[in-house]
């Protein structure tokens, strides 16, 4: 067994700001494979960080699940959120650490956090609980500083 050391990265609290679930009904003799049909969703992330000072770091994050014009069949959602992140005992952090935990950290607590969200209010929908799939985190900041 090995101890975990704790991260100087704190969630401080978790800002549920918004949520959508609407449910897009097939034909009657139209059969759903969901896990294809999940898997084929488009998933949208928007995000901003705000840095109040050193320690305090608030993230705004959104996400979008076949929230299209003309949605697929099953499950559409929404759900936005803020974090406030502290950093703290960095006395012995390298800059890249604290920068990796200040930006790409965050971000994936934030996306975990709105993965659980997601997972709870379609629980009890018609086609069971979704799973927001695994994001790859630099490809966002990649396309976000393409974006500007």
């Amino acid at each position: 067994m090995i101890r975990a050391k704790f991260s100087p990265l704190e969630l401080e609290h978790f800002e549920l700001l918004n949520t959508r679930y609407d449910y897009v009904m097939p034909k009657n003799d139209e059969k759903l494979n969901t896990g294809e049909l999940f898997r084929s969703y488009r998933v949208d992330v928007e995000f901003d960080h705000f840095f109040d000072d050193e320690e305090t770091i608030r993230l705004f994050a959104k996400i979008n699940v076949n929230d299209l014009e003309r949605p697929k069949k099953g499950y559409t959602i929404a759900a936005t959120a803020l974090g406030v992140f502290k950093l703290k005992g960095l006395d012995s952090v390298d800059d890249q650490s604290v920068n990796n935990l200040r930006l790409y950290s965050t971000l994936n607590l934030m996306i975990n956090n709105l993965r659980n969200v997601m997972c709870q209010i379609t629980n009890l929908g018609p086609l069971g609980a979704y799973q927001l799939p695994p994001i790859d985190i630099l490809d966002l900041f990649k396309k976000k500083n393409k974006t500007g």
